[in-house]
């Protein structure tokens, strides 16, 4: 192995301690870890916990070979290397290995500091023909995903996530209840939120992994969802397993900062009110629209508000497929993925129309509002300047905390569960019938 791809190697592993300090675990980190140091250090890597100036270190030292990323490497090296000065203040273990690890970027001449190409952690090449990971979205795709001007005051945009309940397949006329629920709040709030406590973990690490004490056997997803929980026989729900919910949907029902908004509504009482088409992403995309437009009077003239989505699907012989001949791409089910083009033109004009309706006197709205696929969404230049612990969060963390919304909706719509569950609400939590949001 070369020093370079040593040095790679290093970059990630401090990447990987920084998420871990923020309760992000990636089971990989082990494997780098033995991969790259000896027995003695492997312990003393693995045991050690960053305090907060620790964690700012390590930071630092990754915002600054971040700049040696950059394509315009040559004029950063001073300030780079300026800062990794600063980081390696401290003497003790583990410094003096982070810092023989990373040499391979830091180590060159004086007389070649402004102008010397960095070599970038991801290709081993000069920056400036470094190549995009192919996991993140293209730079025409993530900077397209904003089209307004956020302010520079985390405190003054609102984020909202989406999630339903229940099927919403046009063709599934079923009698249970559908719903739709928003949890909302401000970026420096979900910034704090994350890394909140329940019993002992952060809300990051509980939302991305399924419930714990499902029965064995139990189909599980890979990350926090109610129904593996709800769709289970009541009498075979253990006390561990009440008490997991009643813990993690507890605190959002309980949380002062975010707001859990939602509505419920029968197979009828949707596609009659919205949509004669019998297409469920248009009639979804209203649905957002009517929860959106009774947050936006309320806020204040410098806030902007945005919507981070998980997009729907729909079987390829569902009656809105067919009559438009829509064959877009499948997902691992087998189901099109919804045309998001046709659900943000659905979305926006329902907008426009339940504010002239309800709120005439809310002025430029279209310039304080924007939606996109919260993958895409928190991917987004602007976004990712403001708040680059959020950007870093796994799309598992984010739908596991829409779910928790979503579930306490099916939760307070279910007799039986409710029998069990016995957490309380506070005025941050409403859920209306959909015929009241439409009155």
């Amino acid at each position: 192995m070369t020093d370079t791809e040593k040095a790679k190697d290093w970059y990630r592993l401090v990447e990987l301690k920084i998420n871990a300090a923020m309760g992000i675990n990636d089971p990989k980190a082990i494997l780098l870890i033995k991969k790259i140091l000896d027995n003695d250090n492997v312990k003393r890597w693995s045991g050690w916990h960053p305090n907060a100036l620790e964690l700012q270190r390590l930071q630092t030292i990754k915002k600054s070979i971040d700049l040696l990323r950059n394509p315009n490497s040559g004029k950063n090296w001073l300030e780079a290397k300026e800062k990794l000065a600063a980081a390696w203040a401290g003497s003790d273990v583990p410094w003096p290995l982070i810092r023989q690890g990373l040499s391979p970027f830091m180590d060159v001449e004086k007389n070649t500091i402004l102008t010397q190409p960095a070599i970038s952690p991801q290709s081993g090449v000069g920056t400036n023909a470094a190549k995009k990971s192919s996991c993140e979205p293209t730079k025409s795709a993530a900077s397209k995903a904003i089209g307004i001007k956020l302010p520079s005051d985390p405190q003054h945009i609102w984020l909202a996530i989406g999630d339903e309940t229940g099927d919403w397949d046009y063709e599934a006329k079923k009698q249970s209840k559908r719903g739709l629920v928003l949890v909302i709040g401000r970026l420096d709030v979900w910034q704090r939120a994350f890394d909140e406590l329940i019993d002992g973990q952060t809300v990051a690490e509980r939302m991305r992994q399924p419930l714990q004490h499902l029965p064995s056997g139990c189909k599980k997803s890979h990350f926090h969802h109610g129904i593996d929980a709800f769709k289970l026989d009541v009498n075979s729900l253990s006390p561990a397993l009440i008490k997991e919910l009643q813990e993690n949907l507890g605190w959002l029902a309980q949380h002062s900062e975010l707001i859990t908004l939602g509505f419920n509504a029968t197979h009828s009482e949707l596609y009659q009110n919205f949509t004669f088409g019998q297409d469920a992403s248009q009639t979804l995309a209203k649905s957002y629209a009517i929860l959106l437009a009774y947050m936006m009077p309320f806020l204040e003239k410098e806030d902007v508000l945005l919507l981070g989505f998980e997009t729907r699907s729909e079987n390829a012989d569902t009656i809105a497929a067919v009559r438009s001949n829509f064959n877009g791409a499948s997902n691992k089910d087998g189901r099109l993925q919804m045309d998001m083009r046709v659900f943000s033109t659905t979305f926006r004009d329902a907008l426009l129309h339940h504010l002239n309706k309800g709120w005439p006197q809310t002025k430029n709205w279209e310039q304080r509002f924007d939606l996109a696929p919260l993958n895409q969404l928190l991917k987004a230049p602007d976004l990712k300047r403001l708040c680059p612990r959020l950007s870093n969060l796994p799309n598992s963390a984010w739908k596991g905390l829409a779910d928790l919304g979503a579930s306490i909706l099916q939760a307070q719509l279910n007799d039986k569960l409710n029998k069990h569950l016995t957490f309380t609400e506070t005025p941050n939590v409403h859920f209306s019938k959909l015929p009241e949001l439409l009155s």
